[in-house]
């Protein structure tokens, strides 16, 4: 019997939403448990999936807006398939060691992880152009709370930098997709953006080569540094030396030896300032 994939995709928000509205101290673990359900499914997924079959598996494709020739279609091939299981195999230590420390507002920071795993899981799936960029810029929306809320000092200007970096490669993203759509629809026919239907029509050399470049422009969703200030795994920050401490850090003494700061230990040794 196979899976549906809607179940995969949506089985994480579910357990987000559960989260948000259980006792304080059940929401991690809420989040945790429907974490763990979609590593179980995506190994059954897995398991059932046949190395040596062609074609697509676990297919659901039904109208979503068919006034723009949308459809909500997923499918697993051997090219995603094992995407999703690296997808669900990874966020259950990530949920775990998020779940074994203390947050502010912890109902919602465990439902902004959730939905970012539906948002990744329903890209991979995704088999339709338009509900793949959908899902792509959902992404965003956790990414934006988590950063901006739980990140380090620097957080404001980090979020600042991913809406930007982001906002114009999504809309370079859609403008692209957009135009393959429509630009490939023969004269007479319906436009579509299903893959399927896309890898089969034809389009001029020069045109592909101009939507192709509209795709990598998106490709970079996180701007440089942008966990800057962010806490290290053991939750105390790094500390700088006398010399690289700023002067209010001086005065107060809070600082530390010069070969236990981070930035004197990327310096040169003659450079570091005994």
């Amino acid at each position: 019997m196979s899976v549906p994939l809607s179940v995969l995709i949506f089985l994480p928000l579910a357990a987000g939403l559960v989260g948000a509205v259980a006792p304080r101290g059940w929401a991690r673990w809420v989040v945790l448990a429907g974490t763990v359900g979609v590593l179980g499914l995506a190994i059954w997924i897995l398991a059932d999936f046949s190395l040596g079959s062609r074609g697509l598996h676990n297919v659901t494709n039904t109208q979503w807006i068919p006034e723009l020739g949308i459809r909500y279609s997923l499918g697993v091939d051997g090219l995603n398939l094992f995407l999703i299981a690296l997808t669900a195999l990874l966020w259950v230590p990530a949920t775990l060691a998020a779940a074994l420390r203390e947050w502010d507002r912890p109902r919602l920071f465990f439902f902004q992880m959730a939905l970012a795993e539906t948002a990744v899981l329903g890209a991979f799936c995704a088999q339709d152009l338009a509900l793949f960029v959908f899902f792509f810029d959902l992404m965003l929306v956790p990414f934006y709370f988590l950063i901006g809320s739980w990140g380090g000092r620097q957080r404001v200007r980090a979020t600042t930098k991913l809406v930007i970096y982001t906002l114009v490669g999504s809309l370079l993203m859609l403008a692209g997709a957009v135009a393959l759509g429509v630009l490939s629809t023969p004269h007479g026919g319906h436009v579509s953006f299903s893959l399927a239907v896309l890898s089969h029509r034809i389009l001029h050399k020069g045109t592909q080569e101009w939507i192709f470049l509209l795709f990598p422009s998106s490709s970079r969703r996180r701007p440089s540094r942008s966990t800057a200030g962010c806490r290290t795994p053991t939750g105390r920050r790094r500390s700088r030396c006398w010399s690289c401490s700023p002067p209010s850090s001086r005065r107060s003494g809070c600082t530390a030896s010069c070969g236990s700061c981070f930035r004197c230990s990327r310096r040169p040794r003659s450079t570091t300032r005994r």
